[in-house]
């Protein structure tokens, strides 16, 4: 994850849409440049950024390897 103004974020993975049946894999607070390696749990992935500025909007760079 890039630089942002938030001060955490979130990843949920599995199946997300329709019936949630997703967990919550990483959080990690204050965001950082680290690289963190989860195992795969799910079709589907959602990332959350929170606490930065209300009604704000940015653009954060993102990179997610995949790899067997």
């Amino acid at each position: 994850v890039g630089t942002t103004r938030a001060t955490s974020i979130q990843l949920s993975m599995g199946k997300i849409s329709n019936a949630t049946q997703s967990e919550t894999r990483l959080i990690v607070q204050p965001p950082n440049s680290r690289i963190h390696t989860l195992e795969v749990v799910g079709p589907e992935m959602v990332l959350w950024f929170m606490g930065g500025p209300p009604n704000s909007q940015e653009q954060v760079p993102l990179w997610v390897y995949l790899s067997s």
